[in-house]
């Protein structure tokens, strides 16, 4: 316990690096979702127009 006592704040640097690491994880899968404007907004595509990444 008293290890945690001492190194608190190394340890709170290493959590918070991971819990960021996951949330920026989880916020590239929510942006690769929307590979084109026409899915994110639901709309239908032109006959000739090609899905655009951004």
């Amino acid at each position: 316990m008293k290890l945690v006592g001492d190194y608190w704040v190394h340890i709170l640097v290493h959590i918070k690096f991971v819990i960021e690491c996951y949330l920026n994880k989880k916020n590239d899968e929510k942006l690769t979702a929307f590979w084109s404007k026409a899915v994110m907004f639901k709309t239908q595509l032109r006959t000739q127009e090609e899905i655009l990444t951004w």
